[in-house]
Parts: C-alpha cells; sequence; structure tokens
C-alpha cells in the first residue's frame, strides 16, 4: 500500500468517526500503516478508538508512534501510563509516570496516576487517601472527591466520609458524583 492509498484511508477513517461508525471505523483503522502518520492527533484519536474497543495493546502500540513524534507530550505519556497500568505492565507504568512528572510536574493529573498506579500495586488505604487528600487540594473534581468520600466510608471514617460527601454536593450538586454521594452518606451515616 503506498501513501496515496494510505491517505484515501484515513480520510475515510476521519468520515467513519464523525459519523460515530466506531466498529467500521476500527475495521479501516487495522489496514492503515500508522508508521508513516505524521498527524499526532490522529494517532491520538485512533489509539482512543482502540481502548473503547478494549484493545489496549494497539492503543499502546499507536501512542507510542505518536511518542516518537511529540516525546515531550504529556497527554500522551499519561495515556501510556494508563494504558500500562491497565495492561497489568506497573513496571513500563512507573517509568512513564516519572516521565510526566519530569514533564508536568505541577499538573493535577499527576496525582490521578500515581493514585491509579498505587491501586494497581495494591496500595493501603491510608497511601491512597493521603494521594486523593493532595489531588483535593490541587484541583478538586467530582470524581475524585467522591473516590476519597468512598475511601474515607471504607476506611471506618465516617465523619470524614459524611463531610467529604456534603461537600460534594455543594461543589457539584448535579452531577452523577454527588448523587452517588448522597447514597454514600446515607449508608454510612
Amino acid at each position: 500500500m503506498g501513501l496515496f492509498d494510505n491517505d484515501i484511508k484515513i480520510e475515510a477513517l476521519k468520515t467513519l468517526i464523525t459519523r460515530k461508525k466506531y466498529e467500521e471505523a476500527v475495521e479501516l483503522a487495522d489496514e492503515i500503516r500508522w508508521g508513516r502518520v505524521k498527524d499526532v492527533r490522529l494517532l491520538c484519536t485512533i489509539s482512543d478508538l482502540y481502548k473503547k474497543s478494549r484493545r489496549f495493546e494497539d492503543s499502546r502500540d499507536l501512542l507510542l508512534v505518536a511518542k516518537k513524534r511529540h516525546p515531550e507530550e504529556k497527554a500522551i505519556v499519561s495515556s501510556l501510563c494508563e494504558l500500562c497500568i491497565r495492561l497489568g505492565d506497573i513496571e513500563d507504568a512507573e517509568e512513564y509516570y516519572k516521565e510526566f512528572m519530569d514533564i508536568a510536574p505541577d499538573d493535577s493529573g499527576s496525582y490521578v496516576l500515581k493514585y491509579k498506579l498505587s491501586e494497581a500495586k495494591e496500595a493501603g488505604a491510608e497511601e491512597k487517601i493521603t494521594i486523593l487528600e493532595e489531588l483535593k487540594e490541587k484541583k478538586p473534581t467530582a470524581r475524585w472527591l467522591y473516590e476519597l468520600a468512598k475511601m474515607y466510608g471504607q476506611s471506618g471514617m465516617t465523619e470524614k466520609c459524611v463531610t467529604q460527601c456534603n461537600e460534594l454536593v455543594e461543589q457539584f450538586g448535579e452531577s452523577k458524583y454527588a448523587a452517588r454521594a448522597v447514597e454514600l452518606k446515607n449508608k454510612v451515616g
């Protein structure tokens, strides 16, 4: 297949994605020679497509191609870390985490990666709570505030769990995590 054929397939692939025909898009993506593609955004998009199709190794392979083109792109390094965690490759995940920290040491995403790594390594509740508390100070989001409330509840810290649930509802009242927080609060309180 020449470059011209590759370009035609890529345009057809973009059309399929726009039309939300993801299964057909995955089939077509398998026919493309991704090593020749220079568009990092497209590589990441197709990596996400593979991830949604639960083809994690194919997703990682495309991210590695993207990383060769943009080695300092924190989103690519973060995605590689998460994929390695999902694949059970903790050693590589830790390397990507370190790389992420070198690229973006003040990014709140580092706490998310650190938390996911701690889960994969089956760290204790205290360690996970500490990470989530740090994330809460840096950039609170409904998802991670709920996770913190859950960890408090699982650790028998009922008062902290209820307080965290109340804070979550106050800050993110209409989110799905706020609704879950209300349920959690009623369950533990």
